[in-house]
């Protein structure tokens, strides 16, 4: 009898397993459609149960997920966990919750989930991973009307740790609530990307902290140089839902704002990244502290991009002022032997009268522009014999801004003297004169340390901007391949 027992439980055991599970079994290139019982081994796909996709699909023919108004809710969710394996879905309409357990989209194989209008995908508790392992590759795109939320209560999703996992949000968005953290690029090994294109990504709940983190290894606050990147244009903004909250942007990796459609057309555009995190400055950006000389760690523009961050505002007293890296150090970061981990294209001004309140909403532009930030004005040309690299956009929107010392922290693959056939140098800065129309060349007050990557400005008499307008300044360098003499 208790043999008997015993038997009817693990039979009982069995069946519960077995009944947890739905596994997809069709073959996409002969039947597409989710709601095919068919095309499924186990259990309907009714939700409340694991899901399992690694064969049967490609990225040209994904299984389709068409139904409005429905949602289901998985468990522990898997597409493509294995080496060579392929598991991709399209969710056109409806929703799809990964409730609880472990999410892995190309654990070891190459996995893929497209969010269409009228698609929602969100997760919630548990684990969310794309590129898990080495030969992985995952990827989430979100279409315009679709929507990626993550609602973690205080865990972690990967994007990129030994393999290679990416966000697409193309003219969708991507909302971030209850204490979730979105690790980008956690590992020497893998690659992590987060690439907006015309898109939004919010923070949404003021009592918890929400953050996006560019390639920081082990989670480590302090521990950068993982590969770890954000590209594109579109707003983040990280600020939560009524605009104030503890949501952050922390820097280990690359920031580029990219002017280029997902159809290959180059325009204007602009990354505006917000974030709050008073405890680390006024614009809410956190960096690594331990990262060397690098050429992968910092803000970049090209074809026509900009990144604009969230605006400076300043007390009466304050005297120095940082764009793109945080205050924790201050001024010492910037002096020589101590700027090496300064992300590159980062920012710091000294202001020579600091007697009242001041705000300043800076932007970094790509050379190639024709309007400023925000796609608001034209954009003064360069009607120089150099070549400018980036141009700042300051604008004080509020307040008199009177500054004497501007420094940069270059890319040292800028300053190429020593390269035969194409050695440029770097030469310093040039600002706009409106009221003549032209470029001031600056470089007489510009050095170059090559020690540490900066370019510093200093001058005796300061540069004013009055409240309500901008000043442009350029960083120029020689035409490549000409002569020229290096300071």
């Amino acid at each position: 009898m208790k043999m008997t027992f015993r038997l009817m439980e693990i039979l009982a055991m069995t069946t519960c397993t077995a009944l947890a599970q739905s596994t997809w079994v069709g073959d996409t290139a002969i039947d597409d459609n989710w709601g095919n019982a068919a095309n499924w081994k186990g259990v309907p796909v009714t939700g409340n149960q694991n899901l399992t996709i690694q064969t049967g699909t490609s990225t040209d023919k994904p299984i389709i997920f068409n139904q409005p108004g429905t949602m289901l809710s998985f468990k522990a969710s898997t597409f493509a966990s294995t080496e060579g394996s392929e598991g991709h879905l399209v969710i056109r309409a409806g929703t799809i919750e990964f409730a609880s357990g472990s999410t892995t989209i190309g654990g070891a194989g190459n996995g893929s989930i497209v969010i269409g209008n009228g698609g929602v995908l969100r997760k919630m508790n548990g684990s969310f991973g794309l590129g898990s392992a080495a030969q992985g590759h995952g990827v989430v795109t979100v279409q315009p009307g679709g929507l990626l939320e993550f609602t973690n209560q205080n865990s972690v999703a990967t994007i990129g740790n030994l393999g290679r996992g990416i966000i697409n949000v193309h003219g969708g968005a991507m909302k971030i609530v209850g204490g979730q953290r979105i690790n980008v690029g956690t590992a020497a090994e893998g690659t992590g990307t987060i690439d907006i294109r015309g898109g939004l990504i919010t923070a949404h709940d003021a009592s918890s902290l929400q953050q996006i983190r560019i390639g920081f290894i082990s989670f480590q606050p302090n521990s950068g140089s993982g590969n770890g990147c954000v590209s594109g244009y579109g707003t983040i903004d990280m600020r939560s839902s009524g605009g104030t909250g503890v949501g952050g942007f922390l820097l280990g990796g690359s920031v580029t704002g990219d002017g280029m459609s997902i159809d290959g057309i180059v325009h204007d555009a602009t990354l505006d990244i917000r974030a709050l995190r008073t405890d680390v400055n006024e614009s809410g950006i956190a960096v690594a502290n331990n990262i060397p000389g690098t050429t992968h760690f910092g803000w970049y523009t090209r074809n026509q991009g900009a990144v604009r961050l969230t605006p400076i505002v300043s007390a009466v007293s304050a005297s120095d002022l940082y764009w793109g890296c945080d205050n924790i150090t201050g001024a010492a970061k910037w002096t020589v032997g101590a700027a090496s981990t300064v992300p590159v294209n980062s920012a710091y001004l000294r202001r020579s009268t600091p007697t009242n309140s001041v705000t300043l909403q800076i932007s970094l532009l790509d050379p190639t522009r024709t309007t400023t930030a925000g796609e608001l004005a034209p954009l003064p040309r360069n009607t120089t014999s150099q070549r400018f690299l980036n141009i700042w956009q300051i604008d004080a929107t509020s307040g008199v801004l009177s500054i004497d010392r501007f420094y940069q922290r270059y890319d040292e693959g800028w300053n190429t003297v020593n390269t035969p056939g194409r050695g440029s140098a770097l030469l310093g800065f040039l600002r706009w004169d409106e009221a003549a129309q032209q470029w001031i060349d600056l470089t007489a007050h510009t050095t170059i340390d090559t020690q540490n990557y900066l370019v510093n400005l200093n001058v005796a008499a300061p540069l004013v901007i009055a409240e309500g307008e901008s000043a442009f300044i350029a960083l120029a360098a020689s035409i490549p391949g000409t002569l020229f003499f290096f300071k």
